[in-house]
C-alpha cells in the first residue's frame, strides 16, 4: 500500500511538472524542458518522434545536441563547430550544415532553448513517446481543468465509520465542484477546438501563369481565403500570419457568419511548392473585444487565462457565499436478499 502511495505522489509531482511546462511552452512559443523529433534530420541518434529532455541552463559546446531557434521554427541539431560566440550545426542525416553556402546566419546562443540531457554520450530518450506529449501538450489546459476536479473530488472523500459504510452521502459542495469543473472544461473546449489554421499551397516556377496556383519567382500575388464560424454561437475571432494580425482582426462573428480574409504573398526566389497558412485564434465574447485584443497582442494564450480564472474566482465566491458543503442527500445501502 505504501508502494502504491509513492508512485502516486511521483505521478503528481510529474503531472504537474509537465502541466506547467506546457503552459510555459505555450506562452513563451517554444520548447521548455523536453521535446521530441518530427525529422529524420538526427537519425539514428534520434528518431522521428523520440521525446528527449532539454537542459535549458546549458547553452552546449562543440559535438553537444542543442535545441535552437532557426527561423520561425525550433530545431534540434549538434554544434558541428563555432565561429566566434555563434555556432555552425548539423543534423547527424545531414550531409550539410543548416549554414552551407549561406543558407541559414550561425546560431547565436541566445536563439539557443537548451541542451538534450545526454548520458554516456547518447541523448536519454523515449522512443516513440512525442506522438503522445503532442496530444498531451494540445490538450494541457484540459489535464489541469482535470486535476482539478480530482482535487474537489479527494476533498469530498472523509475516513468512513461503520455507521457510514451504510449509506451513501452526496456532499453539496462536492456536487458543486464537478458542476464547476464542467463548467471551466466546456470554456476551455468551446474556445482551444476553435483554433487552427487556414493553409493553402502554391508553386514557384519559371512557368508561372501556365496553371492555377504556379507564380514567377520573385513576383506577388494576392490570395483570398474564407472562413466561416462553425460554432453554435458567436465568438471573437483573430487571424495571424507571421506573428502579425491581418485582415478584420479582430472580428465578431455570430454562427455561419463569413469573412474573406485577403493576403498578399511573396514567392520566393527558390523554385519548389510552398505551403502557407493563416493561423485563426477564437475566444467566446465573456470579455470586451478591446479588452479581449488587449491580451491577445500579450500571448494568445492570454486571453483564456484571464477567462479561465475569472470564471474560476466567481465559481470560489458563490462557493464560499452560499456555504455549500453540507451532505444533502443521503441513501441507504441495502443488501440484496434472494
Amino acid at each position: 500500500m505504501r508502494i502504491f502511495q509513492v508512485l502516486s505522489n511521483v505521478f503528481i509531482v510529474i503531472s504537474f511538472i509537465f502541466l506547467i511546462s506546457s503552459v510555459l511552452g505555450l506562452v513563451l512559443n517554444q520548447p521548455v524542458l523536453f521535446s521530441y523529433a518530427i525529422s529524420e534530420s538526427m537519425e539514428p541518434t534520434i528518431g522521428v518522434g523520440d521525446l528527449f529532455l532539454i537542459n535549458p541552463l546549458s547553452k552546449g559546446d562543440t559535438g553537444s545536441i542543442i535545441v535552437f531557434q532557426m527561423g520561425d521554427m525550433y530545431v534540434v541539431h549538434r554544434v558541428y563547430a563555432t565561429e566566434g560566440d555563434a555556432y555552425i550545426t548539423k543534423g547527424d542525416n545531414n550531409i550539410a550544415t543548416d549554414q552551407q553556402n549561406g543558407k541559414n546566419p550561425p546560431i547565436s546562443t541566445d536563439k539557443v532553448v537548451g541542451e538534450v540531457v545526454s548520458f554516456a554520450g547518447k541523448p536519454i530518450l523515449v522512443p516513440g513517446a512525442g506522438k503522445l506529449v503532442e496530444v498531451l501538450h494540445s490538450n494541457s489546459l484540459f489535464l489541469a481543468a482535470l486535476l482539478i476536479s480530482l482535487g474537489f473530488l479527494s476533498l469530498g472523500k472523509n475516513k468512513k465509520t461503520k455507521k457510514d459504510r451504510k449509506r451513501i452521502k452526496i456532499s453539496a459542495g462536492l456536487f458543486y465542484g464537478i458542476a464547476s469543473s464542467a463548467l471551466i472544461l466546456s470554456l476551455i473546449a468551446s474556445t482551444m477546438l476553435s483554433w487552427g489554421t487556414l493553409s493553402f499551397s502554391y508553386a514557384s516556377t519559371s512557368a508561372g501563369g501556365q496553371n492555377e496556383g504556379w507564380y514567377l519567382p520573385g513576383s506577388e500575388f494576392e490570395k483570398t481565403l474564407n472562413f466561416e464560424n462553425r460554432a453554435y454561437y458567436p465568438m471573437i475571432f483573430f487571424f495571424e500570419k507571421d506573428g502579425k494580425l491581418i485582415g478584420s482582426s479582430p472580428a465578431y462573428l455570430n454562427p455561419r457568419d463569413s469573412r474573406d480574409i485577403t493576403l498578399t504573398v511573396s514567392v520566393p526566389e527558390d523554385t519548389r511548392i510552398y505551403s502557407e497558412g493563416v493561423e485563426v485564434y477564437a475566444y467566446l465574447p465573456l470579455l470586451p473585444v478591446s479588452v479581449t485584443e488587449g491580451l491577445y497582442r500579450t500571448s494568445p494564450l492570454l486571453p483564456l487565462i484571464v477567462q479561465v480564472s475569472a470564471l474560476s474566482a466567481i465559481l470560489i465566491a458563490v462557493y464560499r457565499l452560499t456555504g455549500f458543503g453540507e451532505d444533502f442527500i443521503v441513501l441507504k445501502k441495502r443488501r440484496l436478499r434472494i
